[in-house]
């Protein structure tokens, strides 16, 4: 079989096995039964993932929207599908890496973004010895693995080019929009009612939380194909407003800020202040928490324990809001406030991943306790960055601030560094995602999640093979481009000689 037979093949088969995962999944939700979903061929999936991963690397970003969360016999939790197609996108990204000398492969290899990746997931290693609870902290390190070399080293080998960058946001962005509209039709059959929101969700999505963050991330990939695309303007801007109201009928407030957070975090990339921006966010963070520390000024605004309840309308539970009394911002305290003391003796390590929930009730303050401080549910601190502290030490954080800065350092090289009207729209896409996505963490534990993990990740990926294309178009430079210039002139000059041969 020729080259471009197989070629020919790859798109078909992944069609193939997009359709069967979305069969998949529908046939597990009609049968209530998630496991169904893992009901995809999977000596088919994985004979793809082997001889077609960029093809299967196509497949994991349309199963995102598409999955479910399963809790197992043993007490752990997976995804499926999407997370069984991690697993063996990891054999293929791997071995390319480790052997070829590809371009994308080098960026993998040497580019700062893998690097602070490689020493993240090795601080995390680290602390596993520190652990209290060892084996949930080499769960977390094994899926940190399978997360970041399909998503971030799939992004960086196989989304290298325009026409393939297009394909896998149409890819997702269909995905998506059967999810939503799925979503958006068991609402309606419950009225759009605020209270049965959750219900709605599932079991796609966990919560409303999960659902409207990676709506609310897809949006800026809506808005770009309306402004670049001419031929289909307007399904983009059909999608956008779709989305736009999907997003207010999600009824989460991190959602809702995020819109406005990843259009600010795009203009100050645009004009240069995305250090500033970071900074004043560092101090008036830092100043929050020195003032409320001083004289534990903190006690002062602890809840009241029969008025902090959960509103079952909207009206409600904005006012709750803004006045501090709905019970989600009084059981995030409650948590911030048990995560901070749990860092005394263990600023260096932490407690060790995935050791925050069986940790942290003994260090709670008792005046912020809420009617869902019993977390039956098993959830976090509400805080990513604050989880990274208390599971992983300074040293965890700073990683991974650092991560972020250097991100925003790779998408502002694309976008000042390039005149080529399609990368600083890529440029800007991406940092107004990755502003979205800071914003949701704030408030909640989602990057070891398979909806925003897998694209925060992927988004690494493509930043780190975008900037370095952007630094060879900026010096006029392209050595993978003159090779293969170079090659179809050989190539061609081979079978005009062989013609007159003949």
């Amino acid at each position: 079989m020729t080259t471009k037979s197989l070629r020919m093949m790859g798109p078909g088969i992944t069609g193939l096995i997009a359709l069967l995962a979305t069969l998949s999944v529908a046939v597990a939700i009609l049968l209530d039964r998630a496991g169904v979903a893992i009901a995809l061929p999977a000596m088919l999936l994985f004979a793809l993932c082997l001889r077609f991963p960029r093809q299967a690397h196509l497949v994991l970003l349309f199963l995102i929207p598409l999955s479910m969360e399963v809790h197992l016999a043993s007490g752990l939790g997976t995804d499926l599908p999407d997370e069984s197609v991690m697993w063996m996108l990891c054999l293929p990204v791997l071995a390319t890496v480790i052997r070829s000398d590809d371009s994308a492969s080098v960026t993998i290899r040497h580019h700062i973004l893998f690097r602070l990746l490689l020493v993240q997931w090795l601080w995390a290693c680290t602390t596993l010895f520190f652990s209290a609870y060892p084996l949930l902290s080499l769960k977390y390190v094994l899926a940190k693995a399978w997360y970041i070399l399909p998503f971030a080293g799939g992004a960086a080998l196989y989304l290298t080019t325009r026409r393939r960058l297009k394909w896998a946001a149409v890819v997702l962005m269909t995905a998506m929009v059967i999810a939503s509209a799925w979503v958006m039709a068991r609402q309606a059959l419950l009225g759009f009612s605020f209270e049965k929101v959750n219900d709605a969700v599932r079991p796609l999505f966990r919560n409303h939380v999960n659902y409207s963050a990676l709506l609310v991330c897809l949006l800026p990939v809506a808005v770009a194909g309306a402004v670049t695309s001419v031929r289909y303007r307007k399904v983009f801007i059909a999608i956008s407003a779709f989305w736009l109201v999907a997003v207010f009928l999600t009824y989460s407030r991190g959602a809702w800020l995020a819109v406005p957070a990843g259009l600010v975090t795009a203009l100050a990339l645009r004009y240069r202040a995305i250090k500033w921006m970071a900074a004043l966010s560092i101090l008036i963070i830092a100043a929050s928490i020195l003032y409320l520390a001083s004289d534990n000024r903190y006690l002062d605004h602890h809840p009241d324990f029969n008025r902090t309840i959960y509103h079952a309308d909207l009206a409600g539970h904005i006012e709750a809001t803004y006045r501090l009394r709905d019970l989600s911002t009084a059981e995030r305290f409650h948590r911030w406030i048990g995560g901070l003391r749990m860092m005394d003796g263990h600023w260096l390590q932490g407690h060790g991943p995935n050791s925050f929930y069986p940790e942290y009730k003994p260090y709670v303050v008792s005046m912020f306790r809420t009617w869902v401080s019993a977390n039956r549910e098993h959830s976090t601190v509400h805080n990513y960055f604050l989880l990274l502290l208390t599971e992983q030490g300074i040293p965890g954080l700073l990683f991974f601030v650092v991560l972020l800065g250097f991100m925003f350092h790779a998408a502002s090289k694309m976008y000042h560094g390039s005149k080529d009207p399609f990368t600083r729209t890529l440029a800007l896409t991406l940092s107004a995602m990755l502003g979205m996505i800071i914003t949701l963490i704030a408030l909640s534990d989602l990057i070891e999640t398979d909806k925003i993990g897998g694209l925060f990740y992927t988004i690494a990926g493509i930043l780190a093979c975008w900037s370095v294309r952007g630094e060879r178009s900026a010096t006029g430079f392209d050595v993978e481009r003159i090779a293969q210039s170079i090659a179809q002139q050989v190539e061609r000059e081979y079978q005009h000689h062989d013609g007159e041969a003949r």
